[in-house]
């Protein structure tokens, strides 16, 4: 675990009042449930920016993704459960305005610097301070009832923006950040103010995992909802000389073999044991993502060369070969 990550959850919290050390466990906000002071109602909400207004170098949304699969799988949970409420039973692909009777909403606050959604559409919305429950820097992984949300309710403790920035590096579990609020709160609503669709594009401009979007786009011009379409852009790949990854063993067998090159990264995988190559694939996404396109011949001997720079042991020779016998290279 990272102590500095760690130590970073502690700030702004005042160990001297007791009831704020000790809520229970099961808000993820912060280390172990521990509250934080919030912040000024204006300076949260000064990050917000208006769709109406969209400009793609500079916004920060509270957005809600629809993902129908998703919901069908937490009903038959909450059913199991025995917990299921069928008032809660909404589906917004039919009537984006009865958001505001949820009584449970899970969004995410994104911007120009965090793109990451739990799905890749999604409602923007207005949603009054005090309907707020919770923040997280990533998927919470729980459910509690709107009363469980109140007892324990968390305001937000950053900015709109920080909080969509920090979760890019403090968020543990997800992608993508969570805020949890209610519908409707003393009458104050939240309301549906936009929609949006973010599409990840490859470095040479190609959208990936593309998804059928047209009941999302029927109901948004039913209800003459404009949506935005955002583009979740790889940063450039850092070019970084061939890397050989070895067992521990004797025989420091070689299990992968990786190069960054030309804004591509090639992995050459192999099995962790035995030192035996199984195959190979390219990704432009970045060295966390793994892509599923096989390398080309044509490919593999353009970096050829740049990998027997890095050989070093009979392991390294070893496993280099049975690369060029799968390109079929004598």
């Amino acid at each position: 675990m990272d102590i500095s990550k760690l130590l970073d959850e502690f700030k702004g919290v005042d160990f001297s009042k007791e009831d704020d050390f000790n809520k229970p466990i099961g808000s993820m906000t912060s280390l172990n449930g521990v509250r934080r002071p919030s912040i000024d109602p204006d300076e949260f909400n000064a990050d917000l920016t208006d769709p109406r207004n969209h400009d793609s170098e500079n916004f920060c949304y509270i957005v809600h993704a629809i993902n129908s699969a998703a919901q069908m799988g937490f009903k038959m949970e909450m059913e199991r459960l025995g917990k299921y409420d069928p008032s809660q039973d909404i589906n917004l692909l039919v009537d984006p305005a009865r958001i505001s009777l949820k009584k449970l909403i899970s969004g995410s606050i994104i911007s120009d610097e965090q793109m990451e959604t739990f799905c890749n559409v999604f409602f923007i919305l207005e949603v009054p301070w005090n309907n707020i429950l919770d923040m997280s820097y990533s998927d919470r992984g729980s459910q509690k009832s709107l009363e469980e949300e109140l007892k324990q309710q968390q305001l937000p403790y950053e900015g709109a923006r920080e909080f969509a920035r920090n979760s890019k590096i403090k968020g543990l579990t997800s992608e993508y950040n969570e805020i949890i609020f209610t519908g409707n709160r003393d009458g104050n609503q939240v309301r549906v103010v936009g929609a949006g669709i973010v599409y990840k594009r490859s470095a040479k401009g190609e959208i990936l995992y593309k998804t059928d979007e047209t009941e999302f786009r029927n109901v948004c011009n039913k209800y003459g909802i404009s949506i935005i379409e955002l583009f979740n852009d790889p940063k450039p790949i850092e070019e970084k000389p061939v890397e050989f990854y070895r067992n521990v063993d004797p025989d420091e067998k070689v299990y992968n073999v990786c190069l960054n090159n030309n804004n591509v990264r090639y992995v050459f995988e192999g099995s962790f044991d035995e030192g035996n190559f199984r195959g190979c694939y390219k990704t432009d996404e970045g060295d966390i993502k793994r892509g599923k396109n096989l390398v080309t011949r044509k490919e593999y001997l353009g970096i050829r060369d740049l990998i027997f720079e890095g050989v070093k042991t009979k392991s390294d020779e070893s496993f280099v070969a049975q690369i060029d016998a799968h390109f079929n290279i004598e």
